[in-house]
């Protein structure tokens, strides 16, 4: 298994219907999640997420050399996770349930 590292972005001034500011890290999990849907979605470690830090800027539909397609947020618990390899195990029961949109992370090789 190869460890990769992505580069996360926050307050952009950027207007961009393909951008989403709603991405936030959560301080039980480490993982990211939506806070799009008016709750934070149900966490791995147990109860919701609990977010920290600032909003992270993440763009759909958007794949350029130096960023890595196939991210998707899940509709069951709003985490995200990598869709290249299958839906994964989601904390909910079962797996993912991808969202419609197609997240792109920047990818540092």
């Amino acid at each position: 298994m190869k460890d990769y590292s992505y580069l996360l972005l926050t307050g952009l001034l950027v207007t961009d219907p393909k951008l989403f500011k709603n991405w936030f890290q959560c301080k039980k999990c480490c993982g990211l999640f939506a806070d799009d849907r008016g709750d934070t979605g149900v966490c791995p470690k147990g109860g919701a997420h609990a977010g920290t830090g600032p909003a992270y800027d993440l763009w759909a539909g958007t794949t350029l050399p130096f960023m890595e397609a196939n991210w998707r947020e899940c509709n069951k618990c709003s985490g995200l996770y990598w869709a290249g390899s299958g839906d994964g195990v989601c904390p909910t029961g079962g797996g993912h349930l991808a969202s419609a949109d197609v997240y792109t992370l920047i990818w540092l090789r």
